[in-house]
């Protein structure tokens, strides 16, 4: 048996873009990864078979991975104290840990990069997502400005390190990605703030769940359960991207917190 790890990773502001290679398509933005994610056990089987918190479940990016480094069964085991679709890109998060659990098994001996491009490829092919496994790769407050180069991003500081969550309802990726013209909408507001955020040589909490809000609301993505939220906070708070949820620094107001921390580790083993 092999087991990996890899942190959620919360997006603030993207900016899709595309190209025919999968290895090339991604998103511009920023967002940061958080100290809980999925812990992914993987052992050799007759069949590939997937269980999430001990239940089967279908994952078709996960499936990609494993049919992009082996022939062989795997039985995939996830464990994870988040939700699935709802914002902490936990389809990316189980792809990445999976490889890295996979190429440790079975001694495969590719690189952490290698691998974090395998899981990104199969996020892209099958629409669950464009920026996460960045995030999830590299660890930390993260900026991506590279088109073309989808796992790469720059560190950047910002003034806070406790984090709270609140769930209204799932929202599944590949509905947004797939609309044409949200997504063209998303383009244009994601590159406005992106350029604004850019500019900025600090940044505060406070200023990126301003520029956020902006982008969730231009984007046409601000869900009324997310606005109402924002709208009555007190606290600096703003929508997950892309989930019906909202992240703050207070917890003050939200019905269900989840507590988590920032963290700058990326996916590794355990």
């Amino acid at each position: 048996m092999a087991t990996a790890f890899s942190p959620a990773n919360i997006s603030c502001i993207f900016r899709p873009y595309e190209d025919s290679d999968p290895k090339k398509t991604g998103s511009l933005g920023v967002g940061f990864t958080v100290n809980k994610g999925v812990t992914v056990s993987v052992s050799k089987a007759p069949l590939h078979h997937l269980l999430f918190n001990y239940h089967n479940v279908d994952m078709p990016t996960v499936e990609s991975v494993l049919d992009m480094l082996t022939h062989e069964g795997i039985y995939v085991s996830i464990e994870s104290e988040l939700p699935l679709g709802v914002g902490f890109g936990l389809s990316g998060a189980c792809a990445l840990a999976t490889a890295y659990a996979v190429n440790d098994l079975l001694k495969l001996r590719k690189s952490n990069h290698e691998l974090a491009m395998i899981a990104h490829v199969a996020e892209v092919n099958n629409k669950t997502g464009l920026g996460d496994v960045c995030g999830q790769f590299n660890g930390g407050f993260q900026m991506k400005t590279k088109i073309g180069h989808p796992l790469v991003s720059e560190r950047k500081e910002i003034d806070v390190k406790t984090i709270y969550c609140d769930i209204f309802s799932a929202l599944e990726t590949k509905s947004v990605l797939s609309n044409t013209l949200l997504k063209e909408k998303i383009m244009n507001a994601g590159e406005l703030a992106v350029m604004k955020i850019a500019e900025k040589k600090k940044l505060s909490f406070k200023e990126l769940c301003r520029l956020s809000n902006e982008f969730a609301e231009s984007s046409g993505l601000l869900s009324p359960e997310a606005h109402h939220a924002i709208m009555t906070s007190n606290a600096n708070t703003a929508m997950m991207m892309l989930g019906n949820a909202i992240y703050s620094d207070s917890p003050k107001g939200m019905k269900n917190p989840i507590t988590l921390q920032l963290s700058q580790q990326g996916a590794h083993l355990l």
